[in-house]
């Protein structure tokens, strides 16, 4: 008797232990639900946060595109107001060069009495000019490939001597010559402030 009532006592204690343990995975396994509930919650607010960065990501990246856009559009205006001016430019240049040729023309009928071959002389420079028919083209870069003179104009006055791999730019010449509309200085384009020559056998046109 005194052995069947040690026994049960200790069976009630082994249960006791068992259902202690049972709780405690219960407890553990309700944390565990809690917690992905939780960080599931979580994850749909990152979720959320997410599309909404994305929306504006993509509104920013029309509103950059549409700039850009903008942006060519003024770009392409303002080089046809460039070129524009630079037509004007040339043509006043044009005019410019067209009196000093006629002035030059007309000093050229004063011969001095010492002068040996006047006609023939007068006949020469005729020629030369003739000769020079001037055309315009789009603006293209050149180079020097020889340190050149630099005249006031066609068969002119020397103004400067340019070295070699100097840089300009022109969109007027003739057969023989180019003239210079602009040029570089510290890689940074200034426009030509006076009339400039220079034989086109001492330029090449710059590769792109």
């Amino acid at each position: 008797m005194k052995w069947i009532l040690l026994l049960l006592l200790l069976f009630s204690y082994s249960n006791a232990d068992e259902v202690s343990r049972i709780e405690l995975i219960v407890k553990d396994i309700n944390k565990l639900r809690n917690d992905y509930n939780k960080v599931e919650e979580e994850l749909g607010i990152y979720k959320y946060d997410l599309r909404d960065e994305k929306e504006k990501n993509e509104i920013l990246t029309k509103e950059i595109n549409n700039l850009v856009i903008e942006l060519k559009k003024a770009k392409k205006a303002i080089k046809v107001k460039d070129n524009r001016n630079k037509i004007s430019k040339n043509t006043l240049n044009d005019i410019a060069k067209n009196k000093i040729i006629l002035q030059k023309c007309m000093d050229n009928q004063i011969i001095e009495e010492n002068n040996v071959f006047p006609d023939l002389q007068m006949k020469k420079e005729f020629l030369q000019n003739k000769k020079e028919t001037l055309s315009t083209f789009k603006a293209k870069s050149f180079r020097f490939n020889k340190s050149a003179k630099v005249l006031d104009s066609i068969n002119g006055e020397l103004i400067d001597e340019w070295e070699i791999t100097t840089s300009f730019t022109s969109n007027v010449k003739s057969k023989n010559w180019v003239k210079i509309t602009g040029y570089f200085v510290d890689k940074v384009w200034r426009p030509a402030e006076k009339e400039m020559w220079v034989r086109a056998t001492d330029v090449t046109v710059r590769a792109n």
